[in-house]
């Protein structure tokens, strides 16, 4: 929005009208935009339009939808949060490579199979090199060693697994 005032760009075009803003205060301050004919904006899926002729029920229906957006994000917000324990206490890792240092276990059927499409849990790497090498970064980081510096000691003593080597920062 700072940008396109800035550039004299007027109409500005939302899907819906949550998109607009996730706070009330940003409602306010861009509806006295359009009444000030800074702004034009628009209301793709909607079809609707707030310029300076927008009548003050259609500001006040806007307002209602905008504490129905805020809601809205708010129960939002609350049920990624909730999931995200759920799945965490659950053994669910968050990134795509799990850290160095850590695994995922897998549980395994009757027969001591691994069950592939099973949820896993992040499990401390029980390799021990890995181990060591952890243990060195630390070391060398209460010496006050740089990142790099860490990483360039570390390969030089070839306690980076040849396997790790690429994805080693």
């Amino acid at each position: 929005l700072d940008y396109a005032l800035s550039e004299g760009v007027r109409h500005l075009l939302f899907y819906m009208q949550d998109r607009e803003a996730r706070n009330l205060r940003d409602l306010e301050d861009n509806e006295q935009h359009v009444k000030d004919g800074k702004l034009v904006i628009h209301y793709v899926h909607d079809r609707k339009v707030l310029d300076q002729t927008t009548t003050e029920s259609d500001f006040f229906n806007r307002d209602i939808q905008g504490a129905m957006n805020k809601n809205y994000s708010r129960v939002l917000a609350a049920k990624v949060k909730d999931a995200q324990r759920v799945k965490a206490e659950n053994g669910w890792f968050p990134g795509g490579r799990l850290p160095l240092g850590y695994v995922h276990l897998r549980p395994k059927d009757e027969n001591g199979k691994e069950i592939k499409r099973a949820s896993t849990t992040v499990v401390v790497d029980p390799n021990l090199a890995i181990v060591r090498l952890l243990r060195r970064e630390f070391e060398l980081k209460a010496k006050n060693y740089s990142l790099d510096k860490i990483m360039e000691t570390t390969l030089g003593e070839g306690l980076v697994p040849k396997s790790e080597v690429k994805y080693y920062t």
